[in-house]
């Protein structure tokens, strides 16, 4: 009858004590004031004066969760085990590894408890010891249990039982450990999945304000700034306030560029401004297209990086359609262990930015399309109606040129007949004009039927020579002083098409002698010189003259486009064309009032 009276009171002592777990896990907001109040009811239960829940994390360390009575130095040297390298009872419970010298303290359910732990100390050998690591007898606890926390067919965790008192923890409260054991992991595990999908929810909402981000008129690096402190803010995770983003470079695919980051020193800016892939971790994880995680113990590997601050990180590769575009680096607090979770989410960051990044070059490449489309359809509709005027240009051209041949051999003829001096001013004056319009017709002509230049050797020295003494012919009757200074280009020969060298060194210095007109002091300086290792002639028109408004300067290839009372405006149109299809270019500098320049560089050789 006594005997099954205390059966029936160990019975509803079990029922009671589940119950009270049970009310916890319906009471409790969150895993850690579960498994605090769990703590306390097995401190209650047991009646030792140290109690702790250590759980299992995805990295296999085993820390105390919640804890009632150990000292912060035991805990400091304990808290920290792990399944994969530490030695001790309460790994080989969680593991289900007893060794042989466990078996004495063994309990079916799979629990080690000693009562006297100085005395199994003594049984040891010298070898079984080091499966120990000895610090509850170091801290003076005799009586000591290790309870597997049970779900299902899994173990979770271990209830840690401590106390200083010898025989402290008999049978009858291992039972009850024991019993409660998958009570108290499944409340765990409910808290768990509940912790999970609040995290879950907080991850896609992250992840869906980056996205929005994305539709805002900002650039790319503010983009990914803001990105960066969406995620490091996040409070459940074990980030420092500190991550950077490194894109691959598109001129140098073999290097990472950094693009943007929060938190670290000015200094970083500079230093990892561009960092080659052999040179680092973060490289690796490019080219390896696989996360890196250093934590404080490893961070020497990382030694290459000048300056490196002290903290682990994770180096994560942003890939798109397994393209890589660069990586993410996010530092994390001290003491954090390596998270499967926390990788699964940077792994959906990482795809976000990708997706961003991916859309934003997509964006850039079809704008600068769209630019280079415009561009090309103005320039055609420009050539056309070019073309247009240049066909009626031709025509105007030609039927000009008849009646002014006849009206220079009526001056000639009215010339050699007349004996009257006061005539022949007049008829300079027509000569003048007619040698005028001449000049206008050649340009039309020229411009209306600009050709590819017939390259062939020539001496650039010759045809400098020779245009410049007929600008001096054509403006005889300007004072003007011409500089020469192209000795330089006596003996080099360059591929070119003389005639259209002749129209456009013409065309310069008609235009340098005509800003001369309202000058007192007139000089035009003609350099030149054959660079031989840049491989053109360079050869510059200056003039003292009147100079060109700034405004005016970005028109002067345009046809037609003049400021002058006279002329067409085509004259440096056909010259700037001109030694465009040879290859070279022509510079133009001026201010008003203070003259011009004009710089004309034409490759030595015909480019291919």
């Amino acid at each position: 009858m006594v005997s099954r009276r205390l059966g029936l009171d160990a019975a509803e002592k079990y029922i009671r004590s589940s119950r009270a777990i049970l009310n916890l896990s319906a009471r409790m907001f969150s895993r850690s004031q579960y498994l605090d109040a769990a703590a306390k009811l097995i401190f209650g239960f047991s009646g030792c004066r140290c109690v702790g829940i250590r759980l299992a994390d995805a990295a296999g360390h085993i820390p105390y969760e919640s804890y009632q009575g150990f000292s912060g130095k035991f805990l400091e040297t304990e808290n920290n085990l792990c399944l994969g390298k530490d030695q001790c009872a309460c790994v080989r419970v969680i593991k289900r590894e007893a060794k042989p010298s466990d078996a004495s303290a063994m309990t079916p359910f799979g629990s080690f408890c000693v009562n006297q732990s100085r005395d199994f100390d003594k049984t040891l050998s010298k070898d079984e010891r080091c499966l120990y690591r000895g610090v509850c007898i170091e801290n003076g606890f005799l009586s000591i249990a290790v309870i597997p926390l049970r779900y299902r067919s899994s173990i979770i965790g271990a209830i840690h039982l401590a106390d200083e008192r010898e025989n402290r923890i008999p049978g009858d409260v291992i039972g009850l450990m024991e019993f409660l054991s998958p009570v108290i992991a499944e409340g765990v595990q409910k808290f768990e999945l509940s912790d999970n999908i609040r995290k879950s929810y907080d991850i896609q909402r992250k992840i869906n304000a980056i996205m929005r981000l994305s539709l805002e008129e900002i650039g790319l690096e503010e983009l990914l700034r803001q990105a960066l402190e969406t995620i490091v803010f996040i409070p459940w995770m074990a980030f420092e306030l500190k991550a950077a983003i490194f894109l691959v470079d598109d001129d140098d695919p073999q290097t990472l560029v950094l693009r943007a980051h929060i938190g670290l020193p000015k200094k970083f800016e500079k230093e990892w401004a561009r960092i080659p892939f052999e040179q680092s971790l973060s490289g690796q994880a490019v080219v390896n297209r696989e996360v890196y995680f250093i934590d404080y113990a490893d961070r020497g590997q990382e030694t290459k990086y000048p300056g490196m601050p002290l903290y682990g990180h994770y180096n994560l590769p942003i890939l798109f359609v397994n393209k890589i575009l660069g990586i993410i680096r996010i530092y994390v607090r001290e003491g954090y262990q390596r998270n499967r979770q926390d990788e699964e989410f940077l792994f959906s960051f990482a795809a976000a930015l990708a997706a961003i990044i991916n859309r934003r070059r997509t964006e850039k490449k079809l704008f600068k399309a769209y630019e280079e489309l415009i561009e090309s359809q103005n320039k055609l509709s420009g050539a056309q109606r070019l073309s247009d005027i240049g066909t009626l240009a031709a025509t105007v051209a030609h039927e000009l040129r008849n009646p002014l041949g006849v009206i220079r051999t009526a001056a000639y003829n009215i010339r050699k007949k007349s004996k009257d001096p006061q005539l022949y001013g007049h008829l300079d004056n027509i000569d003048k004009k007619v040698m005028e319009s001449d000049r206008i017709i050649s340009n039309l002509l020229c411009y209306s039927r600009i050709k590819l230049p017939h390259h062939e050797k020539v001496r650039i020295y010759d045809i400098l020579e020779e245009c410049t003494a007929a600008a001096k012919n054509k403006f005889k009757d300007f004072k003007v002083s011409v500089l020469k200074k192209y000795n330089g280009l006596k003996g080099c020969v360059l591929e070119a098409d003389p005639l259209q060298i002749k129209e456009v060194f013409g065309n310069i210095l008609d235009n340098a002698y005509d800003a001369l007109a309202g000058n007192k002091r007139r000089v035009i300086e003609i350099e030149g010189a054959c660079d031989q290792a840049a491989g053109e002639v360079k050869i510059s028109f200056k003039d003292n003259g009147a100079g060109i408004d700034a405004q005016d300067l970005k028109r002067l290839s345009e046809p037609f486009f003049t400021t002058k009372a006279r002329g067409t405006g085509l004259g440096l149109t056909v010259s700037f064309q001109i030694v465009h299809l040879h290859g070279g270019r022509i510079d133009v500098e001026s201010r008003k009032g203070e003259g011009a320049s004009f710089s004309v560089a034409i490759p030595l050789f015909k480019k291919q």
